[in-house]
């Protein structure tokens, strides 16, 4: 209640900006919580921005959501797109997305929301990022990555929705060769899954181009087993 009433007693918005930062920087949790819910009052300025910040770094969802807008611009917008993507939060990134982010935006890992959300397996946030315009270098991103962490699901949604072929039997390969990597044994029965339906993709893309018995066909190209 002390700190209560001391923090509730600033009323220059930069000294409360000031503080946040220092409270932050001196993990002083309940005076960090106390001047961000003060700077919900301050919508639209370096104090907002800077909460927003915080509650970014501290995985604050409920935070995050009532800080995000469209005037807090684009590079604030793009980062949280990638937390809210990376975490699952759907309704956050519907909203984040909603306020003028950018899906195709790249982080300084050269990665994209749709990679992370890919990565951690969550279907209906990558179908929303698809949806709202994920391009083709970002889906063949996150088709790979989903190959290499075994997300099944993820594989099926992404090679059905604009995937070229040659990327379809790209990730092919590298499912074949992940399923007889001894340390990935423990995923043995997803690369399967993935195998068997990407297979599936080249022998009905083969049958299309003209080509006769192309299941078996694609079997023995890539080395799998009939």
């Amino acid at each position: 209640p002390v700190v209560s009433t001391l923090v509730n007693s600033l009323i220059d918005i930069d000294l409360m900006r000031e503080a946040l930062l220092k409270a932050y920087s001196s993990q002083k949790t309940e005076i960090v919580q106390i001047l961000v819910e003060k700077a919900k009052e301050h919508l639209n300025s370096n104090f907002a921005n800077d909460a927003l910040i915080i509650s970014l770094a501290r995985e604050s969802e409920g935070d995050v959501m009532h800080f995000i807008n469209p005037s807090i611009g684009s590079e604030l917008l793009n980062k949280s797109l990638f937390f809210a993507a990376s975490r699952g939060y759907l309704d956050l990134t519907q909203k984040i997305i909603e306020s003028g982010a950018d899906v195709n935006a790249k982080d300084n890992l050269k990665n994209t929301a749709l990679y992370y959300a890919a990565q951690k397996g969550f279907t209906e946030i990558v179908q929303l990022l698809i949806n709202e315009g994920a391009d083709e270098d970002s889906k063949k991103n996150a088709l790979k990555f989903s190959v290499m962490c075994g997300q099944s699901a993820i594989v099926k949604l992404l090679a059905e929705n604009g995937i070229d072929q040659e990327t379809v039997d790209e990730a092919l390969k590298l499912a074949i060769r992940n399923s007889k990597n001894m340390y990935l044994r423990a995923n043995q029965s997803l690369y399967n899954e993935i195998i068997d339906f990407l297979q599936g993709k080249v022998s009905i893309n083969e049958e299309d181009s003209g080509g006769a018995a192309g299941g078996g066909r694609a079997r023995r190209r890539f080395g799998a087993a009939p």
